[in-house]
């Protein structure tokens, strides 16, 4: 038993070692560049970012903060909720480039400022906040 994942450690050991190689990267390029590989980058990805915003809406309350959401305690469910900026701004952020995966990780890193700068609020509190505060893009202007 113990030779068998000495084997395996040697296997993993020389698989990094010709990944380093020109020819190991230019075969996990083309591999990652097929449908199979990127199947599996997406998956691996969209598992990542679930965490991440797990974590999220954990240290953001995990729950509705508006005080007048419609569902008595405010709205825990995860699918409705969403990360909303206190004083708007969300529109000039993402076009800096933030994106939703990096929002999350920016979020991790400095909770306390997070909690200053974000809110939680399910899709109806959220979209009502925005239509109060003028928060959408104006059609024809």
């Amino acid at each position: 038993m113990c030779s068998l994942k000495t084997q395996e450690e040697k296997n993993k050991d020389s698989r990094r070692k010709y990944e380093k190689t020109e020819k190991g990267r230019l075969r996990q390029k083309r591999y990652f560049n097929s449908t199979k590989g990127r199947k599996m980058l997406n998956k691996a990805q969209n598992k990542y970012n679930a965490k991440l915003r797990r974590q999220v809406l954990e240290l953001l309350g995990g729950k509705c903060s508006n005080p007048n959401c419609s569902i008595l305690g405010g709205c825990r469910d995860v699918r409705c909720l969403q990360i909303d900026h206190i004083k708007g701004g969300g529109a000039k952020e993402r076009s800096n480039g933030i994106t939703s995966s990096t929002l999350l990780l920016k979020i991790l890193k400095d909770p306390e400022k997070a909690k200053t700068e974000y809110q939680l609020l399910c899709a109806n509190c959220n979209w009502i906040k925005r239509y109060e505060n003028k928060e959408f893009k104006k059609a024809g202007v």
